[in-house]
């Protein structure tokens, strides 16, 4: 409806980047992830987009409504030529409380020309970027030993943040620049070891096998410890039938009953279920590993009927315009459908995958079956639902309930 064709540009992002707002809906959601290197924050519920991509965003929501818009801010009120080191006005943009009345660092809005330095620092610094040179050989590289797009993204826009923040060439990094840099995304994005770890890998990457710097020795953190999510059967089985809609209930049914990555099931084409063996052919998973696995007898039913209403061409859940169901709509699916089988659980689409797994070990699979149907490459990675199950838990009682 037009009053929710908003958007709110927010601070407090790291270096270089800033927050999108809007409403919750696939309006804006979809537009957003045509920006390039646009990144969602799960904990803070908000898209993220480099600086320099901001007239990018302007013109992807030409007309819409766009709060805090520095650029807006500025031209309902021009500066006088005798105040140009006056505060920033504080009539627009203000009182949605995405800019601070005193801030004193704007948003750059336009990219610094290849191989020069921004003048958008805070305090008037020049600060070093990545040149077009830099970034081209980065994304060869990685190309060029078949890393996943996925990857390619994540490690150019952790090195471009990186360069911004240390303010210096790759070659230049120091270690305390990388140890003051890891600091910084803890400190002020509260990153998970994981995010660390990933971040030392992708400057590892760049300045050692990529810029022929010298070894950067950084210790990682030690890796979170966490277990997986895991819902019920019938929990599951809730969630699964959930949804009105015949599209989505087949799209949860299969995420439970085989056991599938939300990215696998984005890839599905109708020739790769195979009714007659029961099996899912998956191609190029996680690792670029094709495998196969199970197909329950009542889920290939659901997808006959699915197939005969909807007569996908290529992709087994297509959109409008024939291309694949994109991973934000599939978790999208599953959430609404989450609440409405009211479950409050703060799981996402991947506890699918988890139940599955641990509702087979407690049935008594073997665990070497179930590493191999999730196509995991180690049985270390397959064990952890060993800490989960319930199979030999429940024949040990609680002493609150042993009879006295």
């Amino acid at each position: 409806m037009w009053y929710r064709r908003y958007i709110t540009i927010v601070k407090g992002c790291e270096l270089g980047w800033i927050g999108i707002v809007g409403p919750n809906s696939l309006q804006f959601h979809d537009p957003m992830r045509s920006v390039p290197e646009s990144r969602f924050d799960q904990k803070r519920q908000r898209w993220e987009v480099p600086e320099t991509a901001l007239a990018l965003v302007r013109k992807v929501f030409e007309g819409w409504q766009i709060l805090g818009d520095p650029e807006e801010r500025g031209a309902q009120s021009p500066k006088s030529p005798s105040s140009t080191k006056a505060a920033p006005p504080e009539e627009h943009g203000h009182s949605s409380g995405a800019f601070p009345s005193k801030d004193p660092h704007p948003i750059a809005t336009h990219a610094p020309e290849p191989g020069k330095k921004s003048t958008q620092a805070p305090g008037g610094e020049e600060t070093r970027t990545l040149s077009e040179t830099e970034v081209l050989r980065l994304e060869g590289a990685m190309r060029a030993r078949k890393y996943s797009m996925k990857t390619v993204r994540r490690y150019l826009a952790i090195m471009k943040a990186f360069v911004a923040f240390a303010n210096r060439s790759p070659l230049e990094a120091s270690q305390a620049d990388i140890t003051r840099y890891l600091s910084h995304l803890e400190k002020e994005r509260g990153a998970a070891a994981s995010t660390l770890n990933q971040a030392i890998s992708a400057i590892k990457f760049a300045v050692e096998t990529v810029f022929g710097g010298s070894a950067v020795a950084t210790r990682r953190p030690r890796a979170d410890r966490k277990l997986p999510g895991v819902l019920s059967k019938d929990e599951a089985l809730r969630i699964c039938k959930a949804p009105k809609n015949l599209k989505h209930r087949v799209i949860l049914a299969l995420a439970y009953s085989s056991g599938l990555r939300v990215s696998e099931i984005a890839r599905l084409r109708i020739g790769d279920v195979d009714f007659d063996r029961s099996v899912l052919l998956i191609r190029g998973g996680k690792g670029r590993k094709d495998r196969y696995t199970i197909l329950s007898k009542a889920v290939g039913t659901l997808i006959s009927t699915y197939r005969d209403l909807y007569r996908p061409r290529e992709w087994l859940f297509e959109g409008p315009d024939g291309t694949p169901l994109s991973i934000r709509t599939l978790q999208a699916v599953f959430y609404k459908a989450r609440d409405d089988a009211g479950i409050e659980k703060s799981v996402s689409i991947h506890c699918l995958r988890h139940s599955f797994a641990t509702h087979l070990l407690e049935e008594g699979t073997d665990i070497r079956y179930i590493q191999t149907l999730l196509g995991h490459a180690s049985p270390k990675t397959t064990q952890i639902y060993t800490h989960v199950a319930r199979r030999d838990v429940l024949k040990i009682k609680s002493p609150f309930d042993t009879e006295t």
